[in-house]
């Protein structure tokens, strides 16, 4: 146990509206131990409640953006916060339920129809006032026309000229090769060039598979593949890629400045082989279940 560590948690409103987006800040503060980080948990929780939009990660805080799919009393459980140091877990700390009251339009109690407003004094405009507004509404009709013209024959230009399209995973491989190592190689440099490698992967993932691999923790994917039929060697590469991303991500580990480049193309290799997977499967009639 880590004496001193005092543990803050700060929630969005106690209530809103099915569909709206909260915050939920934890920091940690007065680590006894010089050297001491804490890890905050990637997760809140599998709930169809709500939805975790966004994490960001500060030093010694987190800042979770949640969005609400159901109305009444919603509770978040227990957030576990790892403290480690030298790479070692020394202590574990987790916060209390937190509940939050979710309203929904659609069940509103109250079905009384509103009253209707006065009637307003009709004026009649004049004769010429009419004609003026007509040759306004005439004129803009015309420029309407031409720009509608002009636009139309714009993009009937650029459908011709387009031989192609980028393919989703030609615009993964170019993502992924266009991140720029750190200039200053950091813990919280590195913490954020994994996450947007890992990102990038997880949302080609979901438009490969049809699968939400961005909502899905690492055991979760990987059970999946293991149930999609991927050959061993491939489900082997990809977890061990990911585990030392993920160590990367929420372990505080900096790696060597090559090691960057060498994850990007095994990233990268990674990506081609499963679209040669499923490309294998379109080819004999089998679908990938979700």
């Amino acid at each position: 146990m880590v004496f001193g560590v005092d543990l803050s948690l700060q929630t969005f409103p106690d209530s809103m509206f099915v569909g709206g987006l909260g915050s939920l800040n934890l920091s940690v503060s007065n680590l006894d131990i010089p050297g001491a980080v804490p890890v905050f948990n990637e997760q809140l929780g599998d709930s169809d409640a709500y939805s975790l939009i966004n994490k960001s990660l500060n030093e010694n805080s987190v800042e979770y953006t949640i969005q609400f799919w159901s109305d009444g009393i919603i509770s978040i459980p227990p957030i576990l916060v790892e403290i480690k140091h030298n790479h070692h877990i020394i202590d574990e700390i987790f916060t209390d339920t937190v509940f939050v009251k979710v309203y929904s339009n659609l069940s509103a109690s109250s079905k009384e129809m509103r009253g209707l407003k006065p009637l307003k004094e009709v004026q009649l405009i004049s004769g010429a006032t009419i004609i003026i507004y007509g040759l306004f509404i005439f004129v803009g009709l015309i420029i309407t026309l031409f720009l509608w013209k002009k636009k139309r024959n714009k993009v009937l230009y650029l459908e011709q000229s387009e031989s192609f399209t980028i393919s989703p995973l030609l615009e993964c491989v170019k993502t992924i090769e266009s991140a720029a190592i750190p200039e200053k190689i950091t813990r919280e440099s590195t913490e954020k060039f994994y996450l947007d490698i890992t990102k990038v992967c997880r949302e080609y993932l979901n438009k490969l598979f049809y699968v939400k691999a961005t909502e899905m923790t690492s055991k979760e994917l990987d059970n999946y593949f293991q149930t999609s039929g991927i050959e061993e060697k491939l489900l082997q590469n990809w977890n061990k890629i990911i585990h030392s991303a993920d160590v990367a991500k929420y372990g505080g580990y900096v790696p060597e400045i090559n090691q960057f480049n060498e994850d990007k193309q095994q990233f990268i290799t990674l990506m081609k082989a499963f679209q040669k997977f499923k490309d294998g499967l379109e080819r004999e009639g089998k679908i990938v279940s979700s």
